[in-house]
């Protein structure tokens, strides 16, 4: 997660991933590092989003982009999925 330009690192923000492996539903949030980088492990297969969110105690006047990523299917890694953090409108 980053903020600005060049992009200043923002931690403590939650990443869900939320779907199905088969037919089974998946569900993991961890939280992401002081850095702002995070690593979210899913079983091969998964299909579904990641989503960004703020803990409740955080301030909500920010926005994610883009608010989720979708998947299909996932047999490999995936790098470089950033979110910027902007002003909610």
């Amino acid at each position: 997660m980053t903020a600005g330009t060049p992009g200043k690192p923002v931690p403590g923000v939650n990443i869900t991933a939320n779907g199905l492996v088969g037919t089974v539903p998946y569900n993991l949030t961890i939280q992401n590092l002081a850095d702002g980088t995070y690593i979210i492990t899913v079983p091969v297969a998964f299909t579904g989003t990641v989503t960004p969110s703020w803990p409740v105690c955080r301030n909500r006047r920010y926005i994610f982009d883009p608010p989720n990523y979708s998947y299909s299917n996932v047999g490999m890694n995936y790098i470089g999925k950033d979110y910027k953090v902007k002003h909610a409108p």
